[in-house]
């Protein structure tokens, strides 16, 4: 438990402002309340308090907006133990992440494709059935848009 929570439960009983301090640490202070609420040996208006103060830290969790999402998709292991994120789209080129698939716009240039697909050959042949499947690791170019990358 944090010393200022601590400090904070001893002299609940003493002020509101106390009361107050907890409920804006928030979560952090929770579990300390909550076993403040438990313990017999404290005065009982107290502890009355002190459960005032967990509902309302609650409440305020529950209105809380919705923490925003992870930056980092999930693309699987084998990619996280191969590549950093950015130096990996820039060298695709015009690259976008849709849920856990990088997906590559191929361009019409054959040299670019051909670098495209080499990349793709090359992830394919060191990682084997953890990148993008089992059939898919022999992906040829037959003049699609576009080549989808995907890590077990």
């Amino acid at each position: 438990m944090d010393d200022r929570i601590r400090a904070l439960l001893v002299r609940l009983g003493s002020t509101e402002r106390v009361a107050r301090e907890l409920i804006e640490i928030g979560t952090p202070a929770l579990e300390a309340v909550d076993a403040f609420v438990a313990d017999v040996s404290q005065r009982k208006e107290v502890r009355l308090l002190a459960s005032r103060v967990a509902h309302e830290i609650r409440a305020r969790d529950m209105r809380a907006p919705p923490a925003p999402p992870d930056p980092t998709p999930p693309l699987g292991d084998g990619f996280w133990s191969r590549h950093q994120l950015p130096a990996f789209l820039d060298q695709l080129g015009d690259a976008v992440i849709e849920h856990d698939t990088i997906v590559v716009t191929l361009s019409d240039a054959p040299e670019e494709r051909a670098r495209i697909f080499a990349i793709y050959d090359a992830e394919a042949a060191a990682l084997g059935e953890g990148f993008g499947g089992e059939d898919e690791l022999d992906v040829r170019d037959t003049g699609q848009r576009q080549l989808r990358f995907w890590w077990d």
